[in-house]
């Protein structure tokens, strides 16, 4: 499984026009803050092609942001709740997710609201789904979400390589 979601999200963000990845969740509760943590960690990069946005618990708050750089592509990072082995991935459309009521842990379904970007934008959007151990207050992340974030952040450093993205010298 691990080959195939790295192929999987390797094909989705060949040559996109213009990125925008987002990160959703709660650092303080555990792997709940995966996405939060991703983009953090990505928040360095900048590129006029690509933006990185770290929503944490509110993405319905940065909708109007995401549509104002007109992407053609559109990730979702988020810790979600399919019922698979901790740090398993999944890269889905919303779509997919719509018959299911607990795929994350946010008040507005995460399929609703990368629907909505997909409507408003036209872009091509999905949901990089990672499966959580635990969502304890105060606790770290779990090592199998851990590994997961390690995995994610790689690939998606290689995908900034063909949006002449690099690391900021802004600190």
């Amino acid at each position: 499984m691990p080959c195939e979601i790295s192929e999987r999200l390797k094909a989705w963000l060949n040559e996109p026009r213009s990125l925008v990845i987002i990160g959703v969740g709660n650092i303080v509760r555990g792997d709940d803050g995966i996405g939060a943590k991703v983009a953090e960690h990505l928040e360095k990069y900048t590129s006029n092609r690509m933006k990185v946005i770290n929503c944490e618990e509110a993405p319905e708050n940065f909708i109007a942001q995401v549509v104002s750089h007109e992407p053609s592509h559109v990730l979702i990072i988020d810790a979600v709740d399919f019922g698979e082995e901790p740090g398993s991935m999944r890269l889905v459309e919303p779509k997919e997710m719509k018959d299911s009521a607990c795929y994350s842990t946010h008040h507005i379904p995460l399929n609703l609201i990368a629907e909505l970007i997909r409507l408003e934008t036209g872009s091509n959007t999905a949901i990089l789904g990672i499966q959580p151990s635990q969502t304890t207050l105060g606790s770290g992340l779990s090592l199998p979400v851990k590994e997961s974030y390690e995995r994610v952040i790689r690939l998606l450093e290689e995908a900034f390589r063909s949006l002449d993205a690099a690391p900021s010298t802004l600190e």
